[in-house]
């Protein structure tokens, strides 16, 4: 049973700074190539709690893949929308395959 372990980057922040979203990049005891020569490397999107905010909603739940279905997805950005009740919505946007 082989474990999966990750090589994390791009982060941002979320929700208020409650919570962190970025890459995650399949990462291996065999050598691997840097983004710049190996743009295929399997990767996914993830939202964790931010390990820095002691509040209890934020430290209560793990990690989440928000792509899961997405076999490259990288460089996730939050887009503010604000809908008809005057309240702010986001979305993120990425780029994925």
């Amino acid at each position: 049973n082989k474990q999966h372990t990750h090589t994390l980057g791009q982060p941002i922040f979320g929700n208020y700074g409650k919570h962190v979203i970025y890459t995650a990049w399949e990462a291996s005891s065999e050598r691997k190539l840097g983004a710049l020569h190996c743009t295929q490397r399997p990767s996914q999107i993830y939202q964790s709690p931010n390990p820095f905010l002691s509040d209890d909603d934020s430290s209560s739940s793990s990690s989440i893949c928000l792509t899961p279905h997405d076999a490259l997805a990288r460089s996730p950005t939050l887009l503010l929308q604000n809908n008809d009740d005057n309240h702010d919505d986001t979305a993120i946007a990425y780029l994925g395959h």
